[in-house]
């Protein structure tokens, strides 16, 4: 018995020697590490899969987040280790042989490293993430404080969620570490007949290690799908190209003007080479997208048709397009998106018939029968995980008209001259993030919406005596308006039927600053104010139809907010104020409800009956007390508008008329002087 079990025992190097090698041929072809981030605005998340010599999943979407924080895109040529993976493997192969059929230190050392090899990895890739995190350019376009993401484990940034684990590939590595250590342990001395079994699955190892290795070095080779060129424009019939092209191709247009409308049924790619139009005559839509996973870039659409057609440069009606890089002008709706999911919508000129600067009229409206001469820029209807980034739109109704939209990131974009930038009505978890929104009768117009961040965009110069809001937040669950700069509006953020007791209401580390009014908080609103720098309002608060702001709280975690006005002290130099700020008397309510006496604010008697009132208590009780104001702004405000430029200097040829004038004009009352005491 107990020789049947030596001689068992002497089969387990040979056999262990092909299983830790064929795991090493799969550990070979299998992810190393995963990261998954999620938020509001990618509920699904977003995967980010490192193999040997490859990284895959949706890196082009995290490489464009990351590109507005400053942080180097993931890649080959940003991680080089990645293309020696098949190298380590060889190398694990060794130890694994060794580990076997050595015996003594050897044979330890090896074993040992097969376990320290997985470990090395993670701490290679950790060396990579803290390189990733705190090399940050400072030139980006948004603020971020360096930090230091996990490679294994959960991490927080902003609002991602960032949960990184150990591929398969590394598993893999460690089953190998332990069935290497247990074969050696339990197994007698190595037979002749086991070294060349174990030598023989080493040399197949070896070819499929060479393999990967001339694969990862290849250069790249055109991608599998059909392309499908033109030479010349005048050869080249986009609709017979379109029709011909199968699933998948990529359909390269040449420069030159084409006939709408154009319906894609099947999922290609349109691209444009050179100045590609597609005219659509001021009929209907110029072009339809009916077939999911459609790619739209670089080209030119003109000319759609009109409201009674409900008409649009591009209409989205399937899953997972992507438009990306087009002008589209003289259009009733840019693009118009229904019932879609995963749209991309990312680097767009749009504007329409009037052009950029066109500023449209307050009545237009989406309602039935409305009569307008032009829509919106985008238009989201029951849509899901939408993204609208870096496009530049004015010339419309509005910039953004979201209803019923779910799950959507705007972010980035250039939003100006319209009627309201951002118009959202009963949808869902809405990131508005990195915006520039300016001159358009309202800035971000949130009504009926649950779950929504607007988050370090610039909004200002709404001056519509109207609707001049730079946020308007109507009925609104589940706000959050952090780090924007919120400027030269005639209301920087208006709010009503919002509750903090019910739901997250925060308005943080704002600058709000140079508007006729700062806040304007009607009876239904209530939010958390905190870290906010108001400076040179006109008026700081405004509580329409109420004595004051009953239902918000003006501190959060022991800070307050700063106020240019404030006449109080800090003796300890903690950076807060040691006396209450008082805002809201009865000489503000009177300059806010009569606007004619505005001039008066920045007058001395102003100054001096709003002081008394606080003082003395006199007439109405304040609007609001700020118990622990900040005595420094927390951000950087935003210069005041600047005044109107002086006129131009006057030509040198305008210049000479007027001096020629002038003295013509001594001329003749010298010679009629001389005339008078001629006679």
């Amino acid at each position: 018995m107990t020789t049947r079990l030596t001689g068992a025992a002497g089969w387990l190097r040979p056999l262990a020697a092909p299983v830790a090698l064929l795991l090493l041929a799969l550990a070979n072809t299998s992810p190393i590490w995963q990261s998954r981030l999620s938020a509001p605005q990618y509920p699904k998340g977003l995967w980010l899969v490192v193999y040997g010599g490859r990284i895959t999943g949706d890196v082009r979407e995290i490489n464009g987040l990351n590109h507005y924080i400053g942080m180097r895109t993931f890649g080959q040529e940003t991680v080089p280790e990645l293309g020696l993976w098949w190298l380590a493997i060889a190398s694990a192969a060794v130890l694994v042989l060794a580990g076997l059929f050595l015996r003594g230190k050897l044979g330890l050392l090896a074993r040992v490293g097969l376990w320290a090899m997985p470990l090395v990895v993670i701490a290679d890739i950790q060396r990579w993430l803290i390189t990733f995190g705190r090399d940050l350019d400072p030139a980006a376009a948004l603020r971020l404080e360096p930090f230091v993401p996990l490679a294994i484990g959960p991490t927080q940034v902003w609002n991602f969620k960032i949960l990184a684990l150990p591929g398969p590939g590394l598993i893999l590595l460690l089953f190998v570490a332990l069935l290497v250590t247990l074969a050696h342990r339990l197994s007698g001395p190595p037979s002749r007949r086991s070294v060349l079994l174990a030598a023989a699955g080493a040399a197949a190892l070896a070819l499929v290690l060479a393999g990967t290795a001339v694969t990862a070095s290849a250069p790249a080779t055109a991608a599998a799908t059909a392309t499908v060129r033109a030479d010349a424009p005048a050869t080249f019939d986009l609709a017979a190209a379109i029709a011909a092209a199968p699933a998948g191709a990529e359909l390269h247009v040449p420069a030159g003007r084409y006939a709408g409308p154009i319906t894609l049924a099947r999922p290609i790619a349109l691209i444009a080479h050179g100045d590609a139009v597609l005219d659509g005559g001021g009929t209907g839509t110029v072009l339809t997208i009916a077939a999911p996973g459609v790619t739209v870039r670089g080209l030119r659409i003109e000319r759609s048709g009109g409201q009674v057609e409900d008409a649009s440069g591009i209409a989205v009606l399937a899953d997972g397009a992507r438009i990306e890089d087009n002008v589209l002008r003289d259009v009733y709706v840019g693009v118009l998106a229904r019932g879609t999911r995963g749209l991309r919508i990312v680097g767009n000129t749009i504007s329409g018939p009037g052009g950029a600067g066109m500023l449209v009229s307050l009545d237009a409206s989406h309602q039935p029968g409305a009569r307008t001469t032009v829509g919106d820029g985008i238009w989201l209807h029951d849509t899901e995980g939408s993204l609208v980034r870096d496009n530049d739109i004015s010339g419309m109704r509005d910039g953004l008209y979201l209803s019923y939209a779910r799950e959507t990131l705007v972010d980035t974009n250039r939003i100006h001259d319209l009627r309201y930038a951002l118009h959202a009505m009963f949808g869902a978890d809405l990131m508005v993030f990195g915006n520039t929104i300016e001159r358009n009768a309202s800035g971000l117009v949130l009504m009926n919406t649950a779950g929504v961040e607007a988050s370090r965009n610039v909004i200002t110069d709404h001056r519509s005596d109207a609707t001049g809001y730079g946020i308007l937040l109507k009925d609104v669950r589940s706000v959050r308006v952090v780090e924007n700069t919120i400027a030269r509006d005639q209301v920087g953020i208006r709010a009503e039927g919002v509750d903090r007791t019910q739901t997250l209401a925060d308005v943080l580390l704002n600058d709000i600053a140079h508007n006729v009014v700062g806040v304007q908080l009607f009876p239904t609103a209530q939010l958390v104010f905190s870290r906010n720098s108001f400076i040179g309002n006109v008026v700081n608060v405004d509580t329409p139809g109420a004595a004051r702001a009953n239902g918000s709280e003006w501190t959060k975690s022991g800070a307050g907010n700063y106020w240019s006005g404030y006449a109080g002290y800090d003796l300890d130099g903690d950076r807060l104020g040691d006396v209450p700020h008082v805002e809201g008397s009865s000489a503000e309510r009177l300059v806010t409800s009569a606007p004619e006496l505005r001039i008066l604010r920045s007058s001395v008697a102003f100054s001096i009956l709003a002081r008394a009132e606080r003082w003395w208590n006199v007439g109405q009780a304040p609007r609001i007390i700020d118990r622990i104001p900040l005595v420094a702004p927390l951000v950087m405000p935003l210069a005041p508008l600047a005044p109107a430029p002086a006129a131009p200097p006057r030509s040198i040829a305008d210049s000479a008329a007027w001096i020629g004038t002038g003295l013509a004009l001594l001329a003749a009352l010298w010679a009629l002087g001389r005339v008078r005491r001629a006679t």
